[in-house]
Parts: structure tokens; C-alpha cells; sequence
């Protein structure tokens, strides 16, 4: 059974401000992942990486970018790997501890690292988040799934030029899976 929270890929642009900044791709009015399946078939691995990153729940969105990171680097650094660690704690259990612990870590973590962007999507999740001497606030949904995208992205970056389409499309078919069945 589909897990389709949206009609349209257009509904998917309306309802994040930052998707039509994240996606070259103009909208359209066919269903979400027929508009993903399309994006795959041009060729538009990028656009894709974003919309399907606003068309997941956000425990999807992080759970699919953790599997994703995973497949890309497969021989990453163990000892890098805490933000992967951290993310796939929230996904197992999404309480406010393994959210809080994904934000703190994120808070000193290495920015151009893609498992620093996982815990970031999982500390993006909800609750209310604290900025420098902010007040905290409450994330904008369009949060998680920018950094489940900038993960994938970041790790992408690290593969050889000649691989990179074929796995990032691997990747893209995985999350439209999950978008059909959701985590079981």
C-alpha cells in the first residue's frame, strides 16, 4: 500500500519553501513518483535526490539517506562514522534523547562531512532546536530533508566520476520504494 502523503508533484513544491530553490525542475501535476521516475529517466539525479527527499516523512527521509550514505561509502572511516551512527539511533527510535543527542553532535561535527548532515537531518526532525544564544525554535519541516539531500550529495561528490550516476539512481529507486511501502 502507498504511503503517498502528497497528489502531486506540485503539491510536494508547495508544501516546502525550499524545493523549487533545491530542484531545477519545474512541477508538474502527475503523481509524485511518476514526476521522481521521470527526473531518474532525464538524467536530473539531483533534482531527484531533493524531491525525494521532500516526498518521504522525515523518518523516512533520514533512514533513506542513511542507507544511502552507506551504499555510496561503503569503506567510509569507522571512526567518522558517528553522525551514521547517530541518525540510524533516531530512526530506531525517534524520541527527543535521540534527537537532542543528534543535535549536539552536529553542533561541533565536521560540515563537510555527510554523516555530520545525517545527524543534522535526525536533529532537524522536530522539537525545538537552539541556534548560538537563540531562543529555541521549532524546525521548518524543509529542514530534514535539505540535509538528508546535502548528505547524499556530499558522499556522491566522493565517488569516481564514472559511478556516480549509476549508484545515485540505485539510491533514488531505493527511496521510491520506501516512499511506496514506508519503513516496515
Amino acid at each position: 500500500m502507498s504511503q503517498l502523503r502528497f497528489a502531486t508533484a506540485r503539491d510536494v513544491f508547495e508544501a516546502f519553501t525550499l524545493a523549487p530553490s533545491s530542484i531545477v525542475t519545474k512541477p508538474t501535476d502527475e503523481p509524485p513518483l511518476d514526476f521522481l521516475r521521470a527526473l531518474i529517466k532525464r538524467g536530473k539525479l539531483d533534482d531527484a535526490i531533493a524531491f525525494c527527499g521532500y516526498l518521504l516523512p522525515r523518518r523516512e527521509a533520514v533512514w533513506w539517506g542513511c542507507r544511502s550514505v552507506r551504499a555510496l561509502l561503503p569503506d567510509s572511516d569507522k571512526s567518522k562514522s558517528s553522525g551514521l551512527s547517530i541518525a540510524e539511533n533516531w530512526v530506531r527510535d525517534p524520541s527527543s534523547e535521540n534527537r537532542k543527542t543528534a543535535e549536539d553532535f552536529s553542533n561541533d561535527a565536521d560540515q563537510e562531512d555527510p554523516m555530520t548532515w545525517l545527524a543534522l537531518a535526525a536533529a532537524w526532525s522536530g522539537g525545538a532546536i537552539s541556534v548560538g544564544r537563540s531562543s529555541p525554535f521549532a524546525p521548518p519541516p524543509e529542514l530534514t530533508p535539505h540535509a538528508t539531500r546535502v548528505a547524499i550529495l556530499l558522499a556522491a561528490r566522493l565517488l569516481p566520476p564514472d559511478e556516480r550516476a549509476a549508484r545515485l539512481r540505485t539510491c533514488v529507486n531505493e527511496g521510491a520504494s520506501l516512499a511506496e511501502t514506508g519503513l516496515r
